[in-house]
């Protein structure tokens, strides 16, 4: 019921001209997946699905020259990824005016017999207001943090014996990037080589570096959406790394991102009331 009214809904506002271009899901090449799909024409509509496989974060794609020049899009988004395209809202990478949102929220991503509902809003500012009824504070509890508590309650050296480990196995593919919304710079700074910040070669110095350096600079921005964790090759745990600077900045400022389009990260702006303490 909800793919054929999120079909009906894709089809009325491709004819309707509010929107150039779909940005959703269609079937995958095996069972029980599915891949985007880019849809500017109402006879293509019937490919459109929506189902509790609908893994993939598409805000990745709003940034991207390719599809800004089909004009305004809509886009399939479940609770996460509306909070990354409220980011990228906030952080004047789109603009809200421009952009349509058909909301989605399945509970149990993954289990092909969880009930997948559609939100009836559409507009970027009747979403901040959904999420902040039903969802904020919610992604700091569950199955991650009970592993980062585990993480934390280990030893410096343990933890360093772990990340080690974890590390060890990084490929340097960077699809952790390519699948993250809010990694959209234009040139990387694994991409610099002059200076060389990081090392480009998969090996201890160089995979440390650009973990770390990816986590960071994600702090505060970061919805736990866990796409890069989702593409990573090897399985490296990197919503630990989310979830720990995700905490940080809930606990240090008392802010969760991707709740409020209009107000400033954090990390993106100075209060005097700020804690200070690393200075003593």
């Amino acid at each position: 019921m909800s793919q054929e009214k999120l079909q009906s809904k894709a089809k009325a506002l491709l004819e309707s001209n509010e929107a150039d271009l779909i940005i959703g899901y269609q079937k995958g090449y095996v069972a029980n997946s599915t891949r985007p799909i880019f849809i500017t024409q109402p006879e293509d509509i019937g490919r459109l699905v929506l189902n509790p496989f609908c893994h993939n974060n598409l805000a990745v794609y709003l940034t991207k020259h390719e599809i800004k020049k089909w004009g305004r899009p809509a886009i399939v988004a479940k609770t996460e990824d509306i909070r990354s395209i409220i980011v990228l809202v906030q952080e004047f990478q789109i603009k809200a005016e421009d952009m349509t949102i058909l909301g989605f929220n399945c509970p149990e991503l993954g289990n092909p017999d969880a009930a997948v509902s559609l939100y009836e809003a559409a507009r970027i500012e009747d979403y901040e207001r959904i999420l902040a009824n039903e969802t904020k504070g919610t992604e700091l509890a569950g199955e991650t943090f009970d592993e980062l508590d585990g993480l934390l309650a280990m030893s410096p050296e343990e933890r360093f014996n772990f990340w080690q480990e974890e590390f060890s196995r990084c490929i340097k593919c960077y699809a952790c990037r390519a699948a993250c919304p809010l990694c959209y710079c234009e040139r990387c700074i694994t991409e610099v080589n002059q200076p060389l910040w990081i090392e480009p070669s998969a090996h201890p110095r160089g995979n440390w570096a650009w973990n770390f350096a990816r986590a960071w600079h994600l702090a505060g921005r970061c919805v736990l959406c866990g796409a890069c964790e989702r593409a990573c090759p090897v399985d490296i745990p990197l919503m630990l790394l989310n979830a720990a600077l995700a905490r940080e900045v809930a606990e240090k400022f008392d802010y969760l991102p991707g709740y409020h389009s209009k107000i400033a990260p954090p990390l993106a702006t100075f209060s005097p009331d700020d804690e200070a303490a690393f200075i003593h």
